[in-house]
């Protein structure tokens, strides 16, 4: 059974695994006795798709396969439940449940304390209270009844148990990197149009010899009346596929003339990568030339807030990093050093007091 985890360190503090309902190894491993219960409730959670299994963190359910499996380093059985708390597409599909150490995994054995394949929990953290909630935090972290990881902090820990994992052939160190979800696309005028057509239905990219594609004057930038994005206002948007040109819409045909993409992109497309065209600003042949790349490198001094963190600076990364894999880009970083200036976060008052003389006449 194949698991992936962010905390190795607490594998001592298993004391059930948890599958997707749609795993694979579901029916193979279910005992006869479990068969009809796990079979129902494969057919009850059929019916969630998986944004409401997500977002739904009240609900609680599972049911025991009747199956073990074997603990790595102790050889303990350890009972394998399904619960659709736990998603076939995220990670492989499986958890190794650790109730002291997440908040769901404790939900999870209390809800069903008691029960035939429920262990006991277990509490491998040093110095910390489980008897209301878990310990998930990774701060001040001692390990403790986790045989040679007794002592250990989170890093120093994460790292031995990897180390013995691998010596054992039991598991491996990965480093997965996982992006926000954006959609890369807007329903507005203003932005970069796609360099995209449909034909039958199915988008076509225009080939990049052919680029810029230039948004058309549009006499409003309110959405169709039928609800569609501004472009679908413009009058010259569609591509002629032989001519390979922008030409009127009214020319549409299907057969050689199709209808262009009418979203634009967002505005991170273009600050993601904009510091390279500041290098070269009048190269009209590409977005900047390698001899002012490797010149000018990357920015020397990057001054921006925290509200920038999980947008700019995230994706400004990731298309650095992707240009620099492509052999576009000459360093592995945008930018070289980083300077937040921190959030003003409400208003500040300033209190003048004046201060009068008063001369009293007789």
């Amino acid at each position: 059974m194949r698991i992936f985890t962010t905390r190795p360190d607490t594998i001592f503090g298993v004391t059930f695994m948890t599958l997707a309902p749609e795993h694979e190894l579901v029916t193979q491993i279910t005992t006869p006795e479990q068969k009809a219960a796990v079979e129902a409730y494969i057919e009850k959670t059929a019916k969630r798709s998986e944004r409401e299994r997500m977002a739904d963190v009240k609900t609680i359910s599972g049911v025991f396969t009747g199956a073990y499996a074997e603990h790595p380093f102790t050889k303990e059985p350890i009972p394998v439940w399904i619960g659709d708390y736990v998603l076939a597409g995220y990670g492989t599909g499986a958890v190794m449940a650790v109730p002291c150490g997440d908040e769901r995994d404790y939900a999870f054995a209390n809800f069903f304390k008691g029960q035939a394949g429920m262990q006991e929990i277990k509490n491998i953290f040093a110095n910390a209270d489980i008897s209301k909630e878990a310990f998930s935090s990774k701060d001040n972290v001692v390990i403790a009844n986790s045989d040679f990881l007794n002592g250990l902090n989170y890093k120093e820990a994460t790292k031995k148990v990897i180390s013995e994992l691998e010596k054992i052939g039991q598991g491996k160190g990965k480093i997965n990197y996982r992006l926000r979800d954006a959609v890369f696309s807007r329903q507005r005028y203003w932005g970069e149009p796609f360099p995209v057509y449909y034909v039958n239905g199915l988008p076509q990219m225009i080939d990049a010899q052919h680029l810029p594609i230039i948004l058309p004057e549009v006499e409003k930038y309110l959405p169709t009346e039928d609800g569609l994005p501004p472009l679908g206002n413009a009058t010259v948007w569609a591509w002629d596929s032989v001519n390979n040109k922008v030409v009127n819409t009214n020319l549409v045909d299907n057969k050689t003339i199709f209808p262009l993409e009418l979203n634009t992109m967002p505005g991170w497309a273009g600050s993601s990568w904009y510091w390279m065209r500041y290098m070269d600003a009048h190269n009209d042949a590409e977005f900047a030339g390698k001899e002012a790349l490797n010149y000018w490198e990357s920015v020397d001094l990057y001054i921006g807030g925290s509200e920038h963190a999980t947008g700019h600076l995230l994706y400004s990364r990731f298309w650095n990093k992707f240009l620099k894999d492509k052999g576009f880009a000459p360093t592995e970083e945008p930018f070289r050093k980083l300077i937040n200036q921190g959030m003003i976060l409400g208003m500040s008052a300033f209190v003048i007091i004046v201060y009068i003389q008063l001369k009293i006449y007789k």
